[in-house]
């Protein structure tokens, strides 16, 4: 039994986005002005078509000398990236950037559009939070 703890309990809806056809530079400066570490690319639907990481950047633009100012993010990004329910317990989310190697997923609603994103950070520094809600919902019992 889990915690029963959802992803929408965790995730931040806050979420730094871009569309395919920008530069790849305009990517690294959001991630740089808002601190984060990638940047969720989406149509004019707000559905998800890929992510451009910081090491995207590092990987497929710095060390192949591509010029980031010129190239368009839609090129670089990681596409058919793998997304999670907000209803999904975060034991599951957890297990799942484990079998899938990520380290973000975003959030997509019934109808396929992203309204937030879940991390490892996220997790971790939500997890003393959830420890108490969990008990306080009775799915742990408090140690005595």
């Amino acid at each position: 039994m889990g915690s029963g703890i959802k992803v929408k309990d965790v995730m931040v809806k806050r979420i730094i986005t871009m569309d395919a056809n920008k530069a790849i530079a305009e990517a690294a400066k959001k991630m740089a002005q808002n601190e984060i570490g990638s940047v969720i690319i989406i149509n004019d639907k707000k559905e998800v078509k890929g992510i451009v990481t910081e090491r995207d950047l590092v990987r497929r633009v710095i060390a192949k000398g591509i010029d980031a100012k010129k190239e368009k993010v839609g090129k670089i990004m990681t596409r058919g990236i793998v997304t999670v329910s907000p209803d999904m317990e975060i034991e599951k989310a957890a297990k799942l950037m484990i079998k899938e190697g990520v380290k973000k997923l975003p959030v997509i609603d019934k109808k396929g559009i992203l309204i937030g994103i879940i991390s490892e950070d996220d997790m971790s520094k939500a997890w003393p939070g959830l420890i108490d809600i969990a008990e306080e919902r009775g799915y742990l019992k408090a140690e005595m």
